[in-house]
This record gives structure tokens, C-alpha cells and sequence, in this order.
């Protein structure tokens, strides 16, 4: 089991998430297509952009310390990631928890699925591919992974001052741990990488999910659209299902 106490959940590697950016800064000069386009500055706060909602980071340390099985925590590896992931919000497919460790080259994965409902099974031990754990030591690598938001919305205000909306997308948990170094979000909707390639190649490998498309945050806004024609819409209007999905179950199970 893991203790995550006081401001130690919120250290990114070597630097912390302000209150006002909620995420680690970009280092200069690096270039992150897939997030580059998002302003900082309004990073959400609330579930649903509401100040009676439970807070982003309130909400991924509940998670990061709900216990997880012994046989995936055991001893200390030298690479540690933890993903939970529904299906997208229309979906009636399941979603999939894993924890995957690296110890030397192997890595080391155990997984159960989620239902539709949130139910979550039975853990237990998977066998990724070696060329799969290769790919996913290159994303570790990955500067970018480092610099990722940590809390994205299904609406996200851009550096232009207009906003980008993707809705019914999964939701998912992330918790990335490399020597010293920590990343950990909550992405509502958004399937942006380096943090969704991690999902997405293991999650392909182990399930036969499709890899899917990674879009850039803003990609899809036509050059001559404004800021009102993509305006925030009300709290009333978002898809029910996400509010639901967005409060996580125990799932120590």
C-alpha cells in the first residue's frame, strides 16, 4: 500500500503544480504540439466548473491512495505506472485499470476490467509484449510526458482565448513514477499524449483496444472561428453520464 500524504502528491517531479497553473510549467524551448496550444492560466479547478464540485486534485489524490493489491505494490521497481480508464461515455464496452512495473528491462503488469457501471473485476497478472515495453521506456523518456497538464476538462480555454470542447471521451487516472520523478492527472474526454500513448499501448497490447487517434488540443477548431462560437456551454448541458462517471467507487476489491 502506498502513503501519499500532504503536498508529496502534488510534486512533479522536481517541482510542484501551483495553485494558479495546476500544472508543471513547459520547459523553455520544448516543443509539445499535443498541449501546447492550452492556456495554463485556466486550468480546472472543479468537477464541471462548479465551486460545489469536489476540486480536480482533491479528487486524483483519493484515488492515487486508494489501496491497490499487494502483489502489484511489492518492493520498489525502477518504473511504476498506474492507469484507470473508462470506456468513452456512450459506450457500453468496458474500461480497464493496470498497474504496470519495470524491474531492469521486464515489466511486470496486473490489470481487471471496469464495467459500464464502474464495476471493477477481479485483479490479475498480464503479459505485455517486449517490444510494447520498449515503446513505453521511449515515452518515459519523453520530456513532454513530464510537462503534461494535469487536469483537463471536456471544454479547455487556449492560448488564443477561445475554447476547445471534447465530450464523451474516457475518463482516466493517471499516476508515473521514474526514480524521483512523478506525474499524475485526471484527463476528462481527452485522449492527449504523452500520458494517453502510455494508455494507449498497453491497453492495445493487453485488451486489443484500437491504438486510436491523438488528437492536439484545439486541432479541430477551424482558423476563423471565434471565441463566442465555441463558448463554454452551461453545467446543465454536459452529458450526464460524464457528472456520474467523474465521483470514482472503491476499488480495492
Amino acid at each position: 500500500m502506498r502513503a501519499l500524504i500532504g503536498t508529496t502528491v502534488l510534486l512533479i517531479g522536481a517541482m510542484a503544480a501551483t495553485p494558479l497553473d495546476r500544472t508543471p510549467k513547459v520547459l523553455p524551448g520544448l516543443n509539445c504540439p499535443a498541449f501546447e496550444t492550452v492556456d495554463r492560466r485556466f486550468s480546472p479547478v472543479h468537477l464541471n466548473d462548479d465551486a460545489s464540485e469536489p476540486r480536480y486534485d482533491e479528487v486524483w489524490e483519493r484515488w492515487a491512495r486508494d489501496p491497490l493489491p499487494a502483489s502489484a505494490v511489492s518492493s520498489t521497481p525502477a518504473a511504476f505506472i498506474h492507469i484507470d480508464s473508462t470506456a468513452p461515455v456512450l459506450s457500453s464496452d468496458d474500461g480497464y485499470e493496470i498497474v504496470a512495473r519495470r524491474f531492469g528491462a521486464e515489466w511486470e503488469v496486473h490489470g481487471r476490467s471496469i464495467g459500464s457501471g464502474r464495476d471493477y473485476g477481479l485483479w490479475r497478472r498480464l503479459v505485455l509484449s517486449a517490444s510494447v515495453g520498449a515503446q513505453m521506456d521511449a515515452v518515459l523518456g519523453d520530456p513532454c510526458l513530464w510537462s503534461a497538464p494535469r487536469f483537463l476538462d471536456t471544454y479547455m480555454r487556449l492560448k488564443d482565448g477561445r475554447t476547445d470542447m471534447m465530450t464523451d471521451g474516457p475518463m482516466t487516472f493517471y499516476d508515473i513514477r521514474v526514480g524521483q520523478r512523478r506525474w499524475g492527472g485526471l484527463h476528462v474526454s481527452r485522449q492527449i499524449s504523452p500520458p494517453w500513448r502510455l494508455r494507449a499501448l498497453m491497453f492495445h497490447d493487453l485488451f486489443g483496444l484500437p491504438l486510436g487517434g491523438e488528437p492536439n488540443i484545439g486541432s479541430g477548431l477551424a482558423p476563423q472561428q471565434s471565441p463566442q462560437s465555441t463558448a463554454r456551454q452551461s453545467v446543465g448541458s454536459r452529458p450526464s453520464a460524464v457528472q456520474v462517471a467523474m465521483t470514482p467507487l472503491p476499488r480495492s476489491s
